[in-house]
């Protein structure tokens, strides 16, 4: 269902697929029973594949969906209902990416600053003490490397998510002012 409601609401590969799946999978575990703004879309969606005017697209499919007991209100209710879903499966993503921040990156950047303290007051010690310093002066590295790598993934993971919210957050306020104008 992942695949199709992404079909459904006009969305390809500009966004992250994992990103996009995650959150098609939290709408379609919501999905409100009986006619709603997800089988309006559905309805939208196949009079547009028609090459259907938009306007006489949208207009269609609601007195279509009336039938089914639709009203405006309820199609506008529901679509809010679809971008809280959004919005906390965004808030929920950003807790856990806060948790992964703490465990990727804190956590080694306190690391650094200890083997930081390490270096400089083993270089204050006697020549003996060299071979301890360069052994931490690797650790370094490979922690800072490790550091930027995670950052890097973060940050990464993190901006494809919010360019797959960006996406159906645009598309479902479009359909918004859409049916606000039109309906």
């Amino acid at each position: 269902m992942s695949s199709d409601l992404l079909k459904l609401f006009g969305i390809g590969t500009e966004i992250d697929e994992r990103s996009a799946a995650f959150l098609t999978k939290a709408i379609s575990d919501n999905d409100l029973p009986g006619f709603d703004y997800l089988e309006y879309k559905k309805a939208l969606s196949a009079l547009e594949e028609m090459d259907m005017d938009a306007d006489i697209a949208v207009r269609s499919s609601f007195k279509t969906a009336e039938i089914a007991g639709l009203t405006k209100a309820k199609l506008l209710e529901a679509a809010q209902h679809y971008l809280k879903v959004i919005d906390h499966e965004k808030n929920q993503f950003q807790d856990a990416m806060k948790n992964q921040y703490k465990v990727k990156v804190l956590e080694k950047e306190e690391r650094l600053s200890f083997l930081n303290g390490g270096i400089l007051d083993g270089q204050r010690r006697i020549q003996a003490i060299q071979e301890k310093i360069k052994e931490l002066e690797v650790e370094l590295n490979q922690v800072q490397q490790e550091l930027d790598a995670a950052k890097n993934s973060l940050q990464h993971t993190e901006q494809k998510f919010v360019e797959a919210c960006g996406a159906l957050e645009s598309v479902i306020q479009s359909d918004i002012e859409k049916f606000n104008q039109l309906l």
